[in-house]
């Protein structure tokens, strides 16, 4: 179930990616915005910033009929429009986009369920460190709690992976690296800690119990 769920998750956004065209172009990265114009000498280039205030007004090298710019001015998020206009009174208008990752900017049924998965790897990775101490607590922790643990650490640097392909949110990317960094120690160092405490002490335990709740016949008889 948990597995369907995922595979769910994760082909709804790829189509999501799928429905957005137009160029893309990660925060702080150059972009070159190429022209083919037949019968113009100059070609003038205009860009604006999402919020609409001019960021550059220029030439464009030429090359004619191709021309060229190298805009770098990406530090604001959004779609910015441009326009390039002919020295014969032609105007051309297009746009970009600039996301944090220079992918699409993810939908709000991405978001959502982004955010579901996140709530509940985090109601998992409580769960688990609340169960593996009670174990921790009594020496009988096994593989299982062990794989247990694993298993979630791994959860966790997969919705980091997923973060960084589909979301491009630095804030909650720096989040996941710091919870990735905890978990190591809570999900993998300690249950590999518990495991061989467990296997060592707790099973000198269980036999000193189990040696001294032998019935008092039984004793006797060992030694007969």
């Amino acid at each position: 179930m948990k597995s369907q769920f995922l595979f769910i998750f994760i082909f709804v956004l790829i189509l999501s990616l799928n429905l957005v065209s137009g160029t893309l172009v990660k925060q702080n990265d150059c972009v070159n915005i190429n022209a083919l114009i037949n019968g113009s000498t100059t070609l003038n280039l205009s860009v604006y910033y999402p919020n609409s205030s001019l960021a550059i007004n220029t030439l464009m090298d030429s090359s004619s009929p191709r021309f060229s710019y190298n805009f770098c001015n990406t530090a604001l998020l959004g779609v910015y429009d441009y326009n390039y206009f002919d020295d014969l009174g032609n105007t051309f208008n297009n746009n970009l986009e600039v996301t944090g990752n220079g992918k699409p900017t993810p939908s709000g049924i991405v978001i959502v369920m982004f955010s579901c998965l996140f709530l509940l790897i985090v109601l998992f990775l409580v769960y688990i460190m609340i169960y593996s101490m009670g174990h921790l607590i009594r020496l009988d922790f096994d593989f299982l709690d062990l794989a247990y643990n694993l298993g979630l650490y791994f959860s966790i640097l997969a919705l980091y992976m997923l973060s960084l392909f589909y979301l491009g949110n630095p804030q909650i990317e720096d989040f996941l690296l710091l919870l990735i960094q905890i978990c190591a120690w809570t999900n993998v160092f300690i249950p590999f800690i518990a495991l061989v405490l467990s296997i060592t002490i707790g099973s000198m335990v269980k036999k000193k119990l189990n040696f001294g709740r032998q019935p008092r016949g039984l004793l006797v008889r060992g030694f007969k």
